[in-house]
């Protein structure tokens, strides 16, 4: 096992990039990550810039800790919550999915996808967020911890690291992570 790799930071902007930002992952070749920034040579803030290299790191290094084909196969809202969550982006990514929808929380809790696709919409990142702040909640520090060594060290898939963790089987914990965002967008309102 290699381990030593380069880290190639690339500006996208005149190019047609997927996304903002994205991660080159080869399924078994970590000598050499790309990460795609579009746009990021040009940023005025600092810490705009922080946040997304610093959410797009969190994808490497995931990668990095799985190997790329385990971390493809994790389901996409659980990988951009985790990089949503380190990189301190969740209140924004929440704030922006509400504005999509009119300050309704209700279509942003369409349910957690076990697939492998992308998280394509704010509603996605802002979910998969909030799913894990549930867990962070309901499991405290350790708890937390050990959850994300069992989906990212371990390899265990979600569901099951989920079952393991709250005793409570997916179904059961989507409904009470969804009450869970309800109460806690109420509490925002409020305050």
């Amino acid at each position: 096992k290699n381990d030593t790799f380069k880290i190639i930071f690339l500006d996208e902007s005149k190019g047609e990039a997927q996304a903002a930002a994205h991660v080159a992952i080869k399924a078994n070749d970590f000598t050499h990550i790309k990460v795609f920034l579009q746009g990021w040579t040009s940023r005025k803030k600092d810490e705009d810039l922080r946040s997304m290299v610093t959410h797009e790191m969190v994808h490497a290094l995931q990668g990095l800790v799985m190997g790329g084909a385990a971390y493809k196969k994790q389901p996409a809202w659980v990988r951009e919550a985790l990089a949503v969550h380190v990189a301190q982006q969740g209140p924004s990514k929440l704030g922006w999915a509400l504005k999509r929808n009119g300050g309704k929380i209700e279509p942003i809790l369409d349910g957690f996808s076990e697939g492998d696709d992308r998280a394509k919409l704010p509603e996605d990142y802002a979910e998969g967020w909030l799913g894990l702040k549930y867990l962070e909640s309901t499991l405290g520090a350790a708890g937390y911890r050990k959850f994300l060594a069992m989906v990212i060290e371990q390899k265990v898939p979600v569901q099951q690291a989920v079952a393991k963790s709250t005793q409570k089987s997916f179904k059961e914990f989507e409904t009470a992570a969804h009450e869970f965002s309800r109460k806690s967008y109420e509490k925002l309102l409020k305050e």
